[in-house]
Protein backbone atom coordinates (compact mmCIF):
# COMPACT_ATOMS: atom_id res chain seq x y z
CA UNK A 1 0.00 0.00 0.00
CA UNK A 2 1.40 3.38 -0.91
CA UNK A 3 0.66 6.81 0.53
CA UNK A 4 -0.71 7.75 -2.90
CA UNK A 5 -3.57 5.28 -2.34
CA UNK A 6 -5.18 7.58 0.22
CA UNK A 7 -7.45 10.18 -1.31
CA UNK A 8 -8.91 11.53 1.90
CA UNK A 9 -7.88 12.55 5.37
CA UNK A 10 -9.90 11.85 8.51
CA UNK A 11 -9.15 14.06 11.52
CA UNK A 12 -9.62 12.54 14.98
CA UNK A 13 -9.72 14.65 18.14
CA UNK A 14 -7.31 13.56 20.89
CA UNK A 15 -8.99 14.40 24.20
CA UNK A 16 -12.19 12.42 24.90
CA UNK A 17 -11.93 10.54 21.59
CA UNK A 18 -8.54 8.78 21.83
CA UNK A 19 -7.52 9.85 25.38
CA UNK A 20 -10.28 9.61 28.01
CA UNK A 21 -9.46 13.03 29.58
CA UNK A 22 -11.05 11.94 32.87
CA UNK A 23 -8.73 14.16 34.91
CA UNK A 24 -9.06 17.21 32.66
CA UNK A 25 -6.25 19.41 31.46
CA UNK A 26 -4.68 20.23 34.87
CA UNK A 27 -1.03 21.15 34.17
CA UNK A 28 -1.15 19.97 30.56
CA UNK A 29 0.14 16.49 31.31
CA UNK A 30 -1.74 13.57 29.79
CA UNK A 31 -3.08 11.66 32.80
CA UNK A 32 -5.73 9.41 31.33
CA UNK A 33 -6.14 6.16 29.51
CA UNK A 34 -7.30 5.13 26.07
CA UNK A 35 -10.97 5.47 25.19
CA UNK A 36 -12.28 1.91 24.71
CA UNK A 37 -12.20 0.98 21.02
CA UNK A 38 -9.89 3.84 20.02
CA UNK A 39 -6.96 1.66 18.90
CA UNK A 40 -9.16 -0.60 16.79
CA UNK A 41 -10.93 2.40 15.25
CA UNK A 42 -7.64 4.13 14.41
CA UNK A 43 -6.29 0.98 12.76
CA UNK A 44 -9.52 0.60 10.76
CA UNK A 45 -9.34 4.22 9.56
CA UNK A 46 -5.64 3.93 8.73
CA UNK A 47 -6.40 1.15 6.21
CA UNK A 48 -8.28 3.57 3.96
CA UNK A 49 -7.45 7.14 5.03
CA UNK A 50 -4.64 9.41 6.05
CA UNK A 51 -5.36 9.91 9.77
CA UNK A 52 -4.64 13.12 11.65
CA UNK A 53 -4.89 13.34 15.42
CA UNK A 54 -5.72 16.95 16.22
CA UNK A 55 -5.48 18.58 19.62
CA UNK A 56 -5.81 21.97 21.26
CA UNK A 57 -2.76 21.08 23.35
CA UNK A 58 0.45 22.96 22.62
CA UNK A 59 2.61 19.92 23.38
CA UNK A 60 2.03 17.91 20.21
CA UNK A 61 5.27 16.00 20.86
CA UNK A 62 3.83 14.80 24.18
CA UNK A 63 0.60 13.75 22.45
CA UNK A 64 2.55 11.84 19.78
CA UNK A 65 4.65 10.14 22.44
CA UNK A 66 1.53 9.14 24.39
CA UNK A 67 -0.08 7.73 21.22
CA UNK A 68 3.05 5.69 20.40
CA UNK A 69 3.38 4.30 23.93
CA UNK A 70 -0.32 3.50 24.45
CA UNK A 71 -1.32 2.29 20.97
CA UNK A 72 1.87 1.12 19.29
CA UNK A 73 0.94 3.33 16.33
CA UNK A 74 3.71 5.43 14.83
CA UNK A 75 2.92 9.12 15.29
CA UNK A 76 4.54 11.87 13.22
CA UNK A 77 4.57 15.41 14.63
CA UNK A 78 3.93 18.34 12.37
CA UNK A 79 6.81 20.80 12.90
CA UNK A 80 5.71 24.26 14.06
CA UNK A 81 5.06 26.49 11.09
CA UNK A 82 5.38 23.67 8.56
CA UNK A 83 2.76 21.56 6.90
CA UNK A 84 3.25 17.87 6.38
CA UNK A 85 1.53 16.88 3.15
CA UNK A 86 1.94 13.10 3.32
CA UNK A 87 3.05 10.51 5.78
CA UNK A 88 3.63 6.80 5.48
CA UNK A 89 0.97 4.12 5.81
CA UNK A 90 0.81 2.92 9.41
CA UNK A 91 1.46 6.42 10.78
CA UNK A 92 -0.79 9.14 12.12
CA UNK A 93 0.01 12.83 11.96
CA UNK A 94 -0.34 14.79 15.23
CA UNK A 95 -1.07 18.50 14.91
CA UNK A 96 -2.72 21.35 16.78
CA UNK A 97 -4.07 23.09 13.71
CA UNK A 98 -7.20 22.41 11.71
CA UNK A 99 -6.37 20.47 8.57
CA UNK A 100 -8.53 19.91 5.49
CA UNK A 101 -10.34 16.61 6.04
CA UNK A 102 -13.20 14.50 4.77
CA UNK A 103 -14.52 14.20 8.33
CA UNK A 104 -13.73 15.24 11.89
CA UNK A 105 -14.32 12.72 14.67
CA UNK A 106 -14.81 14.98 17.68
CA UNK A 107 -16.71 14.66 20.95
CA UNK A 108 -17.79 18.31 20.90
CA UNK A 109 -18.78 18.78 17.31
CA UNK A 110 -22.01 20.09 15.91
CA UNK A 111 -22.68 18.93 12.38
CA UNK A 112 -23.43 21.95 10.23
CA UNK A 113 -26.14 21.59 7.63
CA UNK A 114 -27.99 24.85 8.27
CA UNK A 115 -27.73 27.59 10.87
CA UNK A 116 -31.04 26.93 12.61
CA UNK A 117 -30.17 23.28 13.27
CA UNK A 118 -26.67 24.25 14.40
CA UNK A 119 -28.09 26.84 16.81
CA UNK A 120 -30.43 24.22 18.24
CA UNK A 121 -27.59 21.75 18.79
CA UNK A 122 -25.26 24.32 20.37
CA UNK A 123 -27.92 25.59 22.79
CA UNK A 124 -29.07 22.08 23.65
CA UNK A 125 -25.54 21.06 24.65
CA UNK A 126 -24.62 24.29 26.40
CA UNK A 127 -24.64 25.07 30.10
CA UNK A 128 -27.82 27.04 29.43
CA UNK A 129 -29.67 23.77 28.80
CA UNK A 130 -27.46 21.39 30.76
CA UNK A 131 -25.61 22.67 33.81
CA UNK A 132 -22.18 21.08 33.62
CA UNK A 133 -22.29 20.89 29.81
CA UNK A 134 -23.66 17.51 28.77
CA UNK A 135 -21.87 15.91 25.83
CA UNK A 136 -25.00 14.42 24.26
CA UNK A 137 -28.77 14.26 24.66
CA UNK A 138 -28.64 11.19 26.93
CA UNK A 139 -26.43 13.06 29.41
CA UNK A 140 -28.84 15.98 29.77
CA UNK A 141 -31.12 14.18 32.20
CA UNK A 142 -33.97 15.29 29.93
CA UNK A 143 -33.91 13.03 26.91
CA UNK A 144 -36.43 15.16 25.01
CA UNK A 145 -34.67 18.49 25.47
CA UNK A 146 -32.59 18.32 22.29
CA UNK A 147 -35.64 17.45 20.18
CA UNK A 148 -37.71 20.20 21.82
CA UNK A 149 -35.01 22.76 21.07
CA UNK A 150 -34.75 21.51 17.50
CA UNK A 151 -38.53 21.90 17.17
CA UNK A 152 -38.25 25.47 18.44
CA UNK A 153 -35.72 26.09 15.68
CA UNK A 154 -38.37 25.59 13.07
CA UNK A 155 -38.49 29.39 13.14
CA UNK A 156 -37.21 30.82 9.87
CA UNK A 157 -35.31 33.63 11.54
CA UNK A 158 -32.25 32.71 13.67
CA UNK A 159 -32.96 35.58 16.07
CA UNK A 160 -36.48 34.26 16.70
CA UNK A 161 -35.11 30.74 17.15
CA UNK A 162 -32.60 31.91 19.76
CA UNK A 163 -35.35 33.80 21.60
CA UNK A 164 -37.57 30.69 21.59
CA UNK A 165 -34.72 28.49 22.84
CA UNK A 166 -33.82 30.86 25.67
CA UNK A 167 -37.47 31.16 26.67
CA UNK A 168 -37.83 27.34 26.74
CA UNK A 169 -34.73 27.14 28.92
CA UNK A 170 -36.12 29.69 31.34
CA UNK A 171 -33.43 32.22 30.49
CA UNK A 172 -34.16 35.91 30.13
CA UNK A 173 -34.78 36.59 26.47
CA UNK A 174 -31.88 38.68 25.22
CA UNK A 175 -32.15 37.62 21.62
CA UNK A 176 -30.62 39.66 18.84
CA UNK A 177 -33.00 42.08 17.19
CA UNK A 178 -32.58 40.45 13.78
CA UNK A 179 -30.64 37.80 11.88
CA UNK A 180 -28.15 40.51 10.94
CA UNK A 181 -27.22 40.82 14.65
CA UNK A 182 -26.05 37.20 14.58
CA UNK A 183 -23.46 37.85 11.88
CA UNK A 184 -19.83 37.63 12.92
CA UNK A 185 -18.25 41.05 12.78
Amino acid sequence: MSAGRFRHTVAVDFDRVVHDYLHGYQDGSIYGDLVPGAVEALHALMRDFMVVIFTARLDVIGVASWIRSRTGISAVVEPLGERVRRWRPGEVLVTNRKVPALAYVDDRSVVFRAWLAALADVYALSDLACPGGAMNDQETGNAGLLEEIRRLCSEEDPASAVAAIREALGEPVKAPRSAKDLEIK
